[in-house]
């Protein structure tokens, strides 16, 4: 978002939504961008739009991210969908996800 300005572009929320949309059957979703979309340089504008889409479809089973540089893991917001940010290789660590049917096991690996 912030490298548009925080134009309203992006991320591409209709697009994330009509992917979601044709995928709404499957077991398992995971959304997948660099910023959260509660970090600073996510766009504000969008921030709820995003977080809707985790309560619409029920098939979302976590919200992973970078950018942040830091370590969370899970619910800022009051959705039943738990976000990950992981650290960055940098601060000698990474996050391990493991998936089994629906059953998803987070463990960040410090070394």
């Amino acid at each position: 978002g912030r490298e548009r300005g925080f134009d309203g572009s992006l991320p591409d929320v209709k697009w994330l939504f009509k992917s979601l949309e044709e995928n709404k059957n499957a077991d398992n979703v995971f959304l997948l961008s660099h910023v959260p979309p509660f970090s600073g340089d996510f766009d504000k504008s969008l921030e709820e739009e995003y977080r809707k889409l985790t309560t619409d479809f029920k098939n979302i089973r976590l919200s992973l991210h970078g950018h942040e540089h830091r370590y969370f893991f899970g619910m800022p917001y009051p959705e039943n969908v738990n976000y990950l940010v992981t650290t960055t290789i940098n601060k000698k660590g990474y996050t391990r996800v493991s998936v089994d049917g629906k059953e998803i096991k987070v463990e960040q690996e410090i070394f």
